[in-house]
């Protein structure tokens, strides 16, 4: 950055909050009910991307909105 310098939105990217390869915390949501299981990223990401992640015990990814950080909602 030059003082002087504008900055474009295009210079500028939001933190990822998900790890590849990092466990986050998997909730799944449906009305007032909260389910929440422990899983892992595949790929990393920043709020509101939508990342692939395997849940213990499963072997085939879905795909996940990042909600914060260490967090993903599985969206149906």
């Amino acid at each position: 950055i030059f003082a002087g310098k504008s900055i474009d939105l295009d210079d500028v990217t939001l933190p990822d909050l998900v790890d590849r390869r990092s466990p986050v915390t998997v909730e799944f949501r449906r009305g007032g009910l909260v389910l929440s299981m422990p899983g892992r990223a595949l790929k990393s990401g920043g709020m509101g991307d939508m990342v692939p992640v395997v849940i213990e015990g499963r072997r085939k990814p879905m795909m996940s909105l990042v909600t914060g950080v260490a967090t993903v909602e599985i969206r149906s």
